[in-house]
Parts: structure tokens; C-alpha cells; sequence
């Protein structure tokens, strides 16, 4: 499923669930990128390629997906 937002945003959300846990990390560009695990320890992102090129502002409009870590 496909939705607007951005990883800190959906991170948070996801996060706030009893058991999952707020996760990040500075990517390939510097930036921080934000990402949650849940209780059995499976991470998960919201991710739109090319937009850890965009800044922080265009990314909370950018259509991305929530897929899981490997």
C-alpha cells in the first residue's frame, strides 16, 4: 500500500504500537533516516527510492511504502 509521508512520521506512528521500538540511522547522504522494530525483532522502513536526495519538507508529501528490513 502506497501513502504520502515520511520515515520519521510513519515511524513514530508505528512505534507508538506496545512492543515496537523507534530505530535510525544515518544513510548513504548524511541524513538521518528513521525506522521501527517490532517485538520479534523484524525491522521495518518507509521507503520511496530517491528520497535521501530530497529534504526533509518534500519527503513528508512523497508517496512511499512501508516494506520490511532484511
Amino acid at each position: 500500500m502506497k501513502f504520502p509521508g515520511n520515515c520519521l512520521i510513519v515511524s513514530v506512528i508505528s512505534a507508538a504500537f506496545p512492543g515496537n521500538s523507534l530505530k535510525w540511522k544515518r544513510n548513504r547522504m548524511g541524513r538521518l533516516h528513521f525506522y521501527w522494530q517490532d517485538r520479534k525483532g523484524r525491522s521495518w522502513e518507509f521507503y520511496k527510492r530517491g528520497s535521501s536526495g530530497k529534504s526533509y519538507f518534500q519527503n513528508s508529501f512523497y508517496v512511499g511504502e512501508v516494506k520490511r528490513i532484511d
